[in-house]
């Protein structure tokens, strides 16, 4: 499991590239939350989103013709290690035309959805 200091690492880069890719106009993005959190009561545990999901999700206009390429970003801090079930969600989303990166700094983001809005990618 990740540090405290990772962990914050790893939603300071998150908010980053939200701030970084949030003014654009030729894409749609948010943050997508998973994991568990305790019922109101405490009584049990909530799963919420989707298990192994990227960080941010963002629907990026493919180059001239207009079509959307949903791009997954999973975001990392240098040590951080991307899970079996991350890889496996990323591989089906590469799988069916998407578009998947691990962002370990907000350059590597920001480079794949300049290439998928320049039709490269």
């Amino acid at each position: 499991m990740a540090s405290r200091k990772d962990m914050e690492q790893e939603a300071e880069l998150v908010a980053a590239i939200l701030m970084e890719l949030g003014g654009r106009d030729d894409l749609m993005l948010w943050r997508n939350n998973t994991g568990k959190l305790p019922s109101r009561d405490g009584r049990r545990w909530v799963s919420f989103g989707s298990p192994g999901s990227a960080d941010i999700l963002c629907v990026v206009r493919h180059g001239q013709i207009g079509l959307g390429v949903l791009v997954g970003i999973e975001c990392k801090t240098l040590r951080g290690r991307v899970t079996v079930v991350q890889q496996a969600w990323g591989r089906r989303l590469t799988e069916l035309g998407g578009v998947y990166v691990v962002a370990r700094k907000v350059e590597d983001a920001v480079a794949v959805v300049d290439q998928v809005a320049r039709n490269e990618g």
